[in-house]
């Protein structure tokens, strides 16, 4: 019953259901009141606690919009190898817009690379096979949009440095008062410091050297 009258049952926009339930469909401002449920027999009938229903005329509407991107990926993108990826691809619209990833034209699977609801795609260590295209597809009943970046992943330098050097004789012979010079001859990062050495005043001396350089015939002062 509406406001204690009985609900008519010609009006096909109000429907009793087989539990005893009350439907209305497309609600308007005229179905608005109190109203309870009476059962009746031969033995007398009852009524329910009355319901108030308010219908509110103002019509919310809600424009239909494409999906827009509020926030996209740069266009490109350089990394170095182990660092992290980061990309966001952040959409409006109405319905709200579904996102898909792709890599190189392949849908990426939420694993090792981390997709998020809000269209956030992070990966925390990046390997040189990541580089490539990573393309944000956003989609709704209105339309379609999408944005491509570019990762260039670079792999770090690996320089090493090598030291070689020429091995000295294991003696030099030399006449008093002659100067010689035990010189080395090397290749790498770190000196070698080559002293000249005085013979003392006698006929003629040995000099021994287990140092690493070349050693040069003696030369008179």
């Amino acid at each position: 019953m509406l406001n204690a009258n009985e609900i008519h049952s010609d009006d096909t926009r109000i429907n009793v259901l087989p539990d005893g339930s009350l439907r209305i469909d497309e609600v308007s401002t005229t179905d608005a009141g109190h109203y309870e449920c009476m059962a009746k027999n031969n033995m007398g009938e009852v009524h329910s606690r009355q319901a108030q229903m308010v219908v509110n005329n103002e019509v919310i509407e809600t424009e239909a919009e494409a999906p827009k991107f509020i926030q996209t990926p740069p266009v490109e993108l350089d990394l170095a190898e182990g660092q992290p990826l980061v990309l966001h691809c952040v959409v409006s619209g109405a319905p709200t817009p579904s996102i898909l990833w792709k890599f190189n034209n392949q849908n990426i699977q939420n694993g090792r690379i981390k997709l998020f609801g809000n269209g956030s795609l992070i990966l925390p260590v990046a390997s040189l096979d990541d580089g490539g295209v990573y393309s944000c597809y956003a989609g709704n009943a209105i339309g379609n949009a999408s944005v491509n970046a570019t990762v260039h992943v670079n792999e770090i330098s690996r320089s090493t440095t090598t030291a070689t050097a020429t091995m000295p004789p294991a003696s030099a012979s030399a006449s008093s008062q002659q100067t010689i010079v035990i010189a080395s001859s090397h290749h790498g990062d770190d000196a070698i410091t080559t002293t000249p050495t005085t013979v003392p005043d006698r006929t003629s001396t040995t000099v021994a050297g287990p140092g690493k350089g070349e050693c040069f015939p003696p030369y008179p002062l």
